[in-house]
């Protein structure tokens, strides 16, 4: 045996054959990931023509038994179906101990329901429209939709495709969505009992008033469905409510939907926020609105409404549309709105003659282009055509709906008292008496004196260090005129190195190479690579380019 093991040895470590094996093993995994590549691009390029709504090649997510499971925070868009979990229902007996007040949701757990039958403060016609027609939104998930009179607001103005999700059965029984004869328009689903999201992805997720009923243990249950979407709408409370157990600033919540993922846009929400106040002083919405009585419409959008960037969903060809412009122009039904003059979905120039509405022109009629050639945007990326016929529709569905009357408007910052947030068991601000309290895991921990104590007795004999000069927050590049352009600022010194040089400007020595540092406090400093270095610029190839365009005919505007 001894002789043909040598022999194989000696086979295998004939570099011929290594390589050929080596170049094997390299070929079988570039075959697999162009592969893999060819499949992924076909599957959504082959969305982005026929129109195939959902989903992004990205992991299978499972439906899950709890809140307990990591996938739902994980960053991917959720795929397959979701299995919705409604709540149990309570007896006769246990639903008569609670005191509901003026809000609905009969026979719901109490974590659920809050909802009224006509809460004007969450509305905004006006800015739904700018989202259809300015952003191109065609599609919408409405997490925590109540009765859906948001969710018919979009169905009734032609959307592609909406569903809301709401947890409160009571809700869902009494719901104004117009069905649909191809998917579920409404879904029950308690998120108290895992996650849920929509069978494809969406333009939008439409949220208003519901993050505050859901306690922060239970949020990664309704992320899948902000992560199904490309842009996310969502409010918060500042105040209590039915079930008010997270009530925070917009920094709170800014912070909490960056920290999963989400991109926020401040300029979106300035937009829609000042968009949804021309709201504000409406009375036509529904009959019993009477004009002098303050209704505060769309008051939780434009007070606490955030805007946020899903770039995952976003990028996909199938949201490719979203973003088509318009340009305002003053109303003359409602002389505070603002309206869309002139559809800027088209890309191509068409003069700067606003009053003949000539911005922005479908590209197969534009005169100013250079060329007569020029490429149309498909149909499919143009915004959808509202009419008043279909506001008109949706005021008709809720005309008869008793409106909700706030005595007092929203306060713009939550007033600075200790008690602002209490533990949800023991507040008495709240609408209802049975909040639900976070879970021990989720409060931080109690820190005392003694701690305190402990680390300063820990520390108290060492030598502290003195330092004689203080340092600026960051270093940064000193910017001087240069001698051969007056007007222009160059670089004094470079900073590709990150080894202090001492304080003498005059001498460009704030930062040097690191293998020629006196300043720092050791002498085996690893300097920097050649690589990292940036490239040596010289007059020499400024004079080369020069002189490569210098006998070319300059065009003149």
């Amino acid at each position: 045996m001894e002789p043909r093991s040598h022999a194989r040895r000696q086979y295998l470590s004939n570099p011929t054959i290594s390589v050929v094996i080596n170049l094997c093993a390299i070929s079988f995994v570039c075959f697999d990931l162009l592969q893999n590549h060819v499949l992924l691009h076909g599957r959504a390029l082959n969305q982005s023509i026929n129109g195939i709504a959902n989903d992004a090649p990205i992991n299978n997510v499972q439906a899950f038994s709890s809140n307990t499971d990591v996938n739902p925070v994980a960053m991917v868009i959720p795929r397959g179906a979701a299995v919705a979990r409604p709540a149990a229902r309570l007896t006769a007996e246990e639903d008569s101990k609670i005191d509901r007040k003026f809000y609905g949701g009969q026979g719901d757990k109490p974590h659920l329901g809050g909802f009224t039958q006509f809460d004007p403060m969450g509305v905004s016609p006006t800015l739904w429209k700018h989202m259809v027609e300015h952003w191109s939104i065609k599609s919408l998930l409405d997490v925590g939709c109540g009765k859906g009179v948001s969710t018919a607001w979009f169905v009734l103005h032609g959307l592609e495709f909406v569903q809301c999700v709401e947890g409160s059965h009571d809700a869902v029984s009494q719901n104004i969505v117009p069905p649909s004869d191809e998917y579920p328009r409404v879904v029950e689903h308690d998120f108290s009992l895992g996650p849920w999201w929509p069978p494809r992805t969406v333009d939008a997720v439409w949220c208003v008033e519901f993050t505050e009923h859901v306690g922060r243990n239970y949020q990664p249950n309704y992320l899948p469905s902000f992560r199904s979407a490309a842009l996310v709408f969502v409010t918060h409370s500042k105040w209590g409510g039915w079930h008010h157990v997270e009530v925070h600033d917009d920094e709170w919540w800014r912070t909490r939907w960056e920290a999963a993922g989400l991109v926020y846009s401040q300029s979106m929400t300035s937009e829609a926020r000042s968009i949804a106040k021309q709201d504000g002083s409406r009375h036509d919405l529904t009959s019993d609105m009477q004009e002098g009585k303050a209704y505060f419409v769309a008051q939780h959008l434009w007070a606490t409404l955030q805007v946020f960037i899903n770039p995952m969903v976003a990028s996909l060809p199938q949201h490719a549309h979203l973003f088509g412009e318009f340009i305002l122009v003053s109303n003359s039904r409602h002389p505070r709105a603002l309206t869309p003059m002139i559809s800027m979905q088209h890309g191509c120039y068409g003069g700067t003659d606003t009053a003949k509405k000539q911005i922005h022109v479908d590209c197969s009629k534009s005169k100013h282009a250079a060329g007569d050639h020029l490429t149309p945007l498909p149909e499919s990326f143009k915004p959808l055509n509202l009419t008043k016929d279909m506001d008109d529709a949706w005021l008709d569905l809720i005309k008869d709906f008793k409106t909700s009357v706030h005595t007092d408007a929203m306060e713009e910052q939550i007033p600075h008292k200790k008690h602002i947030h209490v533990d949800c068991s023991k507040s008495k601000h709240a609408a209802g008496d049975h909040l639900t309290p976070l879970p021990e895991s989720f409060k931080p921990l109690n820190l005392t004196k003694d701690m305190d104590d402990a680390w300063l007795d820990l520390i108290k004999d060492f030598k502290t260090s003195v330092h004689c000069i203080s340092f600026t927050d960051s270093f940064q590049f000193f910017l001087v005129s240069n001698s051969r352009s007056p007007r222009a600022l160059t670089p004094m010194i470079s900073m590709q190195h990150g080894c202090y040089g001492g304080t003498d400007t005059a001498k460009k020595q704030i930062h040097v190479d690191c293998s020629q540092s006196k300043n720092a406090a050791g002498d085996h400093l690893t300097p920097l690579p050649e690589s990292f270095k940036p490239l040596n610029l010289t007059k020499d190839l400024d004079d080369a380019w020069l002189d490569l365009i210098k006998d070319f005919k300059t065009s003149g505007k």
